[in-house]
């Protein structure tokens, strides 16, 4: 992460001589020989606003990168944004990604201190698995070289989880094994090899994965993430509600599935909303620190608002 912190600070202050961007951002010190050396950090707020005063608008690019969080950072800055990122997730589990203690993370998410930026790096990953994506919201990601590429294979396995949505069923199964076969993977995930094929010819041509006659390795990111149309996301959410409805016929007895049909009052229906928020993103967590990656699932969880009877 200090390398990443390193290339953004750079990327941050552009074409400007270094002397000239410490004395807009109020120093009479060079402070950005420091930064981008690695001597020292700025921690989160300082980094941001340096983001700012260089002309990038921040609240817009926390927004693009996770806007469920972002009107948290307007309403309370680092700390409010990291509790809104971080929703259930263990302080241990940041505290390790972050080189911290279970204290200092304590200290952070409540705002009594701040983290420095490549811990804030660290952070941001552990809770959603999408750093490159944040550095990609606030700089020109081709000036951080340590995150471009995997920022731009997250950008065309982003696409690809709308145009083949089959991809990253592919991906994840390929995770968990050196290699594997189209059949194998049909067979896995209840899909005959000839739906799987689009998204494999997709997955090699966008060189995510090798193909050796039958057998396929992943090559590229096993995560997917990116923007779509609002018809994208309807089309992507269809396809897995189906493929989760095929595998009730399956039967299998490790899976789970879950049923509750409630009236409850307004705010208590709030608080299933936030918690159901919550827990999508404490997965994504979980998922992203995983290690070793031995077997693949799937997840559907779907929230129905009926509202209620009036008149």
């Amino acid at each position: 992460m200090e390398l990443a912190a390193r290339q953004l600070m750079r990327a941050i202050r552009g074409s400007r001589s270094q002397i000239a961007f410490c004395r807009r951002l109020g120093y009479r010190s060079n402070v950005a020989t420091d930064w981008e050396s690695g001597r020292r950090f700025p921690d989160a707020t300082e980094a941001l606003r340096a983001a700012a005063v260089a002309g990038t608008d921040v609240p817009a690019a926390l927004r693009a990168f996770h806007a469920p969080s972002a009107d948290a950072f307007a309403a309370g800055g680092v700390a409010a944004w990291l509790s809104a990122l971080r929703g259930s997730t263990p302080h241990a589990f940041l505290a390790d990604a972050a080189g911290a203690s279970r204290h200092q993370v304590g200290r952070w998410l409540r705002g009594d201190a701040t983290p420095r930026l490549p811990q804030l790096l660290a952070v941001v990953d552990a809770c959603t698995g999408r750093m490159p994506d944040l550095v990609a919201a606030l700089v020109d990601v081709s000036q951080v070289p340590a995150v471009a590429a995997a920022a731009e294979a997250r950008r065309r396995a982003g696409r690809l989880l709308y145009d083949a949505p089959w991809s990253p069923a592919v991906l994840t199964l390929l995770a968990t094994a050196p290699s594997g076969t189209v059949a194998a993977i049909a067979a896995r995930v209840g899909a005959s090899p000839a739906e799987l094929a689009p998204a494999v010819d997709a997955l090699v041509d966008a060189g995510l994965v090798a193909r050796d006659g039958e057998v396929l390795h992943a090559v590229g990111p096993l995560t997917s993430a990116g923007q779509g149309s609002d018809d994208d996301r309807y089309r992507v959410r269809v396809h897995w509600a189906d493929v989760a409805r095929r595998r009730l016929d399956a039967r299998d007895p490790r899976d789970r599935f879950g049923l509750d049909v409630f009236a409850v009052s307004r705010t208590d229906h709030a608080r299933i909303r936030e918690r159901y928020s919550a827990f999508y993103r404490e997965v994504r967590a979980i998922v992203a620190a995983s290690e070793p990656v031995e077997t693949a699932g799937l997840l559907v969880v779907q929230l129905v608002d009926w509202g209620g009877l009036e008149g």
